[in-house]
């Protein structure tokens, strides 16, 4: 599935080029392999962003992601 229709199914906002991106798995962020999409769902993970390999993380709009980029 194409990250872009996610992100249109979900009404997200996506940051960072996700065109041509597909996502053939989901993963917690620490397992998580490239092609995966992961979520946020507990800031005690937060330190976590830096390192997973996900594709792409569903993250909260309300949750306080500062210093991580996309």
């Amino acid at each position: 599935m194409k990250l872009t229709d996610i992100v249109e199914l979900v009404d997200g906002v996506a940051e960072g080029d996700i065109d041509g991106v597909d996502i053939t798995g989901i993963g917690a962020l620490r397992d998580a392999l490239p092609g995966d999409i992961s979520f946020l769902s507990n800031r005690k993970y937060s330190s976590q962003l830096a390192s997973t390999k996900a594709s792409a993380v569903l993250v909260d709009m309300e949750q306080d992601c500062a210093g991580v980029s996309a």
